[in-house]
């Protein structure tokens, strides 16, 4: 046997949100969060934390080498969103105190049904701070690359229903409110940048809670992706893919990941439920 396995489990090891593949020459492959070479050997850490090594004769270096840029580009851009998210939160200190109190706070137990007041009380709060659009959207959002992905709640959607009659000066209109308080899906925006145009046509997108796999209810996702701001450097294109999964299928007091994968690429958006209200 040309490789061995290294017997060492390592309990404190958490499973990263972001991986790589080490490809052999013999066509196997594997998901890892780290490698290192040791005497000859290509030894990698798989996310259960168990270590495998190689010898390096056996790595296809040009694929593996190839993954590992991708991953390294990844890792940046996560850790950029996070320097964001920390800047937005410190930021939220100066807000206003209603909108602290009101909005933010608040934010604890996805809601899903509500009394007529409480209704009354978000679309006058989004009339109210129809200036306030982004903030909104940014408090909703759970990543953040080149804009930020968004889980759209009953509650952040009657308080933008209120947005728009504000910028909009628009009359209330209850078969509008009858279909975002019946809808009985949860919509999600993703978006995800790359350097290819159709890198992500026909892309699979699901969400996975422990064991449990959750197929969407809809899914879109455009067949050719729009030019960032960056264009032609890097990253050159973005994807703004709509999802919806049934309510009656989530566990919304608990955590899940969103996985859009093709191919060898996967992107892994880590949610949870129980922090948006």
């Amino acid at each position: 046997m040309r490789y061995f396995l290294i017997l060492f489990f390592c309990f404190f090891l958490s499973e990263a949100s972001y991986a790589y593949t080490v490809f052999l020459k013999n066509g196997k492959s594997f998901d890892v969060v780290e490698h290192k070479i040791v005497d000859e050997f290509f030894i990698i850490t798989l996310k259960s934390g168990n270590e495998i090594g190689f010898p390096i004769d056996d790595i296809d270096m040009i694929k593996t080498e190839s993954s590992i840029k991708a991953f390294e580009e990844q890792k940046k851009r996560e850790e950029e969103a996070k320097r964001r998210k920390k800047e937005f939160e410190e930021k939220e200190i100066n807000r206003p105190k209603e909108l602290f109190d009101f909005f933010l706070q608040e934010k604890r137990g996805m809601q899903i049904n509500f009394t007529e007041n409480e209704i009354m009380q978000l679309i006058e709060f989004g009339e109210k701070n129809h200036l306030n659009e982004q903030e909104f959207l940014k408090a909703y959002s759970f990543y953040n690359d080149y804009l930020p992905s968004v889980i759209y709640t009953k509650r952040l959607r009657l308080i933008l229903y209120g947005v728009d009659k504000g910028k909009n000066k628009k009359q209330l209109n209850n078969n509008e409110i009858r279909g975002i308080l019946e809808d009985p899906n949860l919509l999600l925006l993703l978006v995800i940048t790359g350097d290819s145009p159709d890198a992500l046509s026909n892309a699979e997108v699901f969400l996975k809670q422990k064991e449990r796999i959750v197929q969407p209810f809809h899914l879109k996702i455009p067949s050719i992706a729009e030019r960032t701001i960056y264009w032609p450097e890097a990253p050159a294109y973005f994807w703004k893919i709509l999802v919806q999964f049934k309510y009656s299928d989530l566990d919304l007091k608990n955590e899940a990941q969103i996985v859009v994968k093709k191919g060898e690429f996967q992107k892994v958006f880590n949610i949870d439920f129980n922090y948006y209200r």
